[in-house]
């Protein structure tokens, strides 16, 4: 601990040493003083408004953070995955939310707080004066407005290091097989249409949408006919007339996601612009901290996933509780947030968010797309 004493001492040992260097130039001397400067800027940054000591992370705009997010994921990539990572990008662009509502430093706080016995203003203004004489008033004055940047950066600093607190959760979904970026390619490519107006399983209609789904799903064509046979002969008969052709094999390496019969239940639950999703109430700071070149699960309470087809342009479809933990794949960029859609799934549905608040844990496996319960 320093003593006052050791401090004073100190000061007056870069004052010394300023005064040395100002018999080479006045940059010298500054350069010099600068270390007096980071003293006061940091005895200061607990004393002067800081906007980020009382951030209500509960009632925080989480569209800022995970926008932010999944662009420093793409941003991170085309850099090689070198600087900043996706992580600290978004908790960056919360914090610059936050500095953009005002309340940070300015040089009337300088007026209002001490240091080493009389108020900083007053104290910079003196030690420019002693040093510089009659040019020290403009060089104080530019000190002062650098010192609240130093202040502001110190501050800044410190709320990227502590980052967002665990358990604040936000609603989170993942579009399988989806870029991310074109909701064109949403519709055309992840979507699971049909022919009838009533959405029955016999007016199924083969599709990327379809076959992607299936795939995810681990579900096979042979035995999603087989159980719509057994469910209803003549629609059975049907579906197995439309999807003549059209084959999705069952991936033996790797556990079913939805049985078959589930698999019937979500689509003819669904609407026409209805694509697989999987819905969780994200732990933030969790998220923010996986690494993307790694897969991530979601695991949820009780060993459940919450998963189906979702419309979100009109807010309809069909979403339910499986058995089972849904694992992301590297790099994916399919994501969404409340902000984003028009009718996400906590508005739809009115779910209870807390059964699926989920805290993701990265896996070692990121070519593998579920963990089995």
């Amino acid at each position: 601990m320093h003593t006052n004493t050791s401090i004073a001492a100190t000061v007056e040992s870069i004052k010394d040493r300023a005064k040395q260097q100002l018999q080479t130039s006045v940059i010298a001397a500054q350069a010099v003083l600068a270390e007096l400067w980071r003293m006061v800027a940091t005895r200061l940054a607990d004393e002067v408004p800081n906007p980020f000591s009382g951030i209500d992370w509960y009632s925080f705009d989480m569209d800022i953070v995970l926008e932010a997010w999944r662009a420093g994921i793409k941003e991170w990539r085309d850099a090689g995955f070198q600087g900043m990572t996706p992580g600290q990008i978004a908790l960056a662009a919360a914090l610059d939310a936050v500095a953009d509502a005002g309340g940070m430093c300015t040089e009337r706080d300088l007026e209002l707080c001490r240091v080493f016995g009389v108020d900083a203003a007053s104290f910079i203004r003196a030690t420019c004066a002693e040093i510089f004489g009659s040019a020290g008033d403009d060089i104080a004055q530019a000190t002062l407005e650098s010192l609240t940047d130093q202040i502001q950066q110190i501050q800044y600093d410190e709320a990227m290091a502590a980052g967002i607190p665990p358990g604040v959760h936000t609603e989170f979904c993942w579009v399988p097989n989806w870029d991310g970026e074109s909701l064109d390619a949403l519709l055309d490519d992840c979507r699971v249409p049909s022919s009838g107006p009533f959405r029955g399983i016999e007016d199924l209609v083969p599709s990327n949408g379809l076959a992607k789904f299936l795939t995810w799903a681990n579900v096979s064509t042979l035995d999603l006919i087989d159980s719509a046979l057994i469910r209803d002969e003549t629609q059975g008969s049907k579906l197995r007339e439309k999807l003549r052709g059209f084959e999705i094999a069952h991936d033996y390496t790797r556990p079913a996601m939805l049985k078959a019969e589930e698999v019937i239940d979500l689509i003819e639950s669904s609407t026409e612009l209805s694509v697989p999703v999987v819905h969780c109430e994200v732990d933030v700071a969790a998220l923010l901290k996986l690494d993307p070149r790694q897969a991530y699960a979601l695991p949820m309470r009780g060993g459940c996933m919450h998963i189906g087809l979702h419309d979100f342009f009109n807010g309809a479809g069909y979403v339910d509780v499986f058995p089972g933990t849904p694992v992301v794949p590297s790099m994916a960029l399919g994501y969404g947030w409340p902000g984003r859609w028009r009718y996400g799934i906590d508005r739809v549905y009115g779910i209870v968010k807390h059964p699926f608040h989920c805290r993701p844990q990265a896996v070692e496996a990121p070519q593998r797309e579920l963990q089995a319960a």
